[in-house]
């Protein structure tokens, strides 16, 4: 939803802002001995605050970051809203959290034109609240993160924008056996439906590319009913059977479900060949149904030997051997061995020093292409002693079965965090990345360097500012740019 907003009415929504944050300061003065500061997913990630590695994730995730903010956490007390509204009487555990930031940006080049730039002031506006309640076999979690957007210069761009996330999980299966269960140590139960809008980026985007997105509301439900039974002290059998659906309900031209089921059996091997070692083998069975036109149905199968080692406390090992095959009714196979390897290290060497090297093997469905395989090569290291150091480097593969497409990337990430005084800390990190399309046939050169100061006044309060300079050189002429941006943004947190 789009709105127009003149100045004098900016002007109104800006001490308005201000009265809010100084009536916020009060708050958290007077109550601080019983405020708990807000959970850090609800603020934007520190600029060198990688997300994490995931099978199947695009190689541009890394730039996939919002802008340049950091987080510390603050005392483990009793929350002010729980305490208010006694929410812990009658719900086993319960978690709220508030904040509200407010951010002035100067952007040269607003819509990323390699000619004719257009520059503007933007401020932005965003309120964050979350609730999360469980019960022993059911959970709940809420999240809201509405933003407005003012343009000084074109205020016919003024947005609010919704960012929202509603699931409900009954079993709570994530690394538990606290799943409902059917049959005491036999049959189990598992199902989850969530509800969420986020942003959507096309194969040869990346995030941060201008302060103009596209949002898609999407739905996902999973059935997971399954028989897990201890067979001895070292050996458990699971099998079972999942449907999964996800809908991408207003999502335009990109209208697209996808849904089906998956039979899964493993036998787990636990302690049989070392003290050290454990392994599992696991067969599984998919039919993926895909309600459009563009896409053809498959079924995938594999199976595969997976082996966790622990080689003393400084070497961790992973991998996986096995065989894959995928076949689309339209008569098109893909098939062939499947291997995931995984090394990480942590060594004390005039302080903390951290490797890791991962190979990835992993399938999904893509809103463009359908059936997609992932192959990722990851290398980093990480050094902290009282500055913090990392750097990644990686090589992506996604091969679109039915499409007959091949894309690939190349990337770096580096970061440097000093801290100048307790409370004060310097974030400098850079990032470059190198894209082949197909059938595009466009070669992209993304690069990007942030740097910036964080100011954290009291586990309530912070004030970062800071500089971006991106960039991207594609062998398309109109779609190369260079953008700066400069902005302050103060964060308060209940």
């Amino acid at each position: 939803m789009k709105i127009s907003l003149s100045a004098h009415t900016a002007i109104i929504a800006f001490i308005i802002s201000i009265i809010f944050l100084l009536i916020t300061g009060l708050l958290l003065i007077t109550g601080a001995r019983t405020a708990k500061s807000v959970s850090a997913g609800l603020l934007p990630s520190s600029p060198d605050h990688w997300e994490e590695e995931t099978q199947g994730g695009p190689a541009f995730h890394y730039f996939r970051n919002p802008n340049n903010a950091v987080v510390f956490s603050g005392p483990e007390e009793d929350s002010r809203i729980e305490h208010i509204f006694h929410l812990n009487d009658f719900i086993k555990d319960v978690s709220t959290s508030l904040s509200f930031s407010m951010e002035e940006e100067y952007n040269d080049n607003i819509f990323l034109k390699p000619d004719d730039e257009y520059t503007d002031f933007i401020t932005r506006i965003k309120l964050a609240a979350s609730l999360n309640m469980s019960w022993p076999l059911c959970k709940f979690s809420l999240s809201y993160h509405p933003e407005q957007l003012i343009f000084s210069r074109y205020s016919d761009k003024n947005e609010l924008r919704h960012e929202f996330d509603i699931s409900l999980d009954i079993g709570l299966s994530v690394g538990t056996d606290r799943d409902m269960t059917l049959i005491p140590n036999l049959l189990f139960f598992d199902f989850s439906d969530s509800l969420s809008s986020e942003e959507h980026y096309s194969r040869t985007e990346t995030k941060d590319e201008g302060p103009f997105v596209d949002r898609i509301t999407k739905n996902e439900l999973k059935i997971h009913p399954y028989i897990k039974r201890n067979l001895t002290e070292l050996t458990t059998f699971n099998v079972g059977y999942e449907y999964s659906n996800t809908e991408y309900l207003d999502s335009g031209s990109m209208d697209k479900e996808f849904h089906g089921g998956s039979n899964s059996g493993s036998f787990i091997l636990n302690k049989t060949i070392s003290r050290r070692l454990k392994g599992n083998i696991l067969y599984s069975y998919t039919r993926e149904t895909a309600h459009s036109s563009d896409f053809n149905d498959y079924n995938r199968q594999e199976a595969s030997l997976n082996l966790q080692g622990q080689l003393g406390p400084s070497l961790r090992l992973t991998g996986t051997s096995g065989w894959n095959k995928l076949e689309l009714d339209n008569g098109v196979t893909d098939e062939g061995p499947l291997w995931n390897a995984g090394v990480q290290g942590t060594f004390l060497i005039l302080g903390t020093l951290k490797t890791f090297y991962s190979y990835n093997q992993s399938y999904q469905n893509d809103l463009e292409g359908g059936a997609l395989k992932i192959s990722r090569h990851s290398l980093g290291v990480n050094y902290e002693r009282r500055n913090r150091v990392g750097l990644t480097v990686f090589q992506q593969k996604d091969t679109y079965v039915e499409k007959n497409w091949d894309d690939k990337f190349w990337g770096a990430d580096a970061s440097l965090d000093v801290p100048l005084r307790p409370r004060i800390h310097l974030k400098v990190s850079g990032e470059w990345l190198r894209s082949d399309f197909e059938p595009e046939y466009e070669k992209i050169k993304h690069h990007r360097i942030n740097t910036g100061i964080l100011w954290q006044a009291s586990p309530y309060f912070q004030i970062d500012t800071g500089y971006r300079y991106s960039g991207k050189n594609s062998n398309i002429d109109d779609h190369d740019y260079t953008n700066n941006l400069v902005y302050i943004r103060v964060t308060a947190k209940l």
